[in-house]
């Protein structure tokens, strides 16, 4: 199947294992394949930016205590929970290091490479790229259709916020990738 993948839909899929190392994670996941797709050229890179989303918004998400972004501080107030004083009788309780997010690990490095460096997720995103790509009723996978794929698979939190909050629905994708590949073609 690699074989139908275009150029710069291969960068980001060969990529994404080395973003995926840099942040310390031992297999590739969905975000990885956002991040190295905002991060890469082509159409799918061009409809995430045409919507102003830029790498730096995925990548690192602004994240509050104890690692929660504003989301999750927002859901625990709204369920009548006083954040500021959990957080200070927390601190009180572990220290001022008891509310800092836990440090990613390396990788352990192996010699050789044991299964995919892909989890479940990213393969059915890389399952799904081709039939976003037959659907489209185009030759090859694009990086827009691997964005599509991404879409229909279900982005972790805070990715799929800083999609959603930008109208990038799969809808929208597809209505952009079309215009941006059939005028190409």
């Amino acid at each position: 199947m690699f074989e139908r993948f275009s150029r710069t839909a291969r960068a980001v899929v060969s990529d994404a294992v080395a973003t995926a190392a840099e942040q310390g994670d031992a297999k590739v996941g969905p975000a990885h394949l956002l991040l190295t797709l905002a991060r890469s050229e082509g159409a799918g890179a061009r409809i995430l930016a045409d919507a102003g989303i830029t790498p730096a918004m995925l990548a690192d998400p602004p994240a509050g205590p104890a690692g929660l972004n504003d989301r999750e501080l927002h859901a625990l107030r709204a369920v009548g929970i006083d954040t500021d004083a959990l957080f200070r009788r927390l601190e009180e309780a572990f220290g001022p290091q008891g509310l800092a997010p836990p440090e990613r690990l390396a990788p352990v490095r192996r010699r050789g490479r044991l299964g995919s460096p892909f989890d479940a997720r990213a393969k059915k995103v890389l399952e799904l790229s081709l039939r976003e790509t037959i659907a489209a009723g185009h030759d090859a996978i694009d990086s827009a259709h691997l964005l599509l794929a991404l879409l229909r698979q279900g982005l972790p939190e805070p990715a799929a916020s800083v999609l959603a909050s930008r109208g990038l629905t799969h809808a929208e994708v597809l209505r952009r990738t079309r215009a941006l590949l059939d005028r190409a073609a």
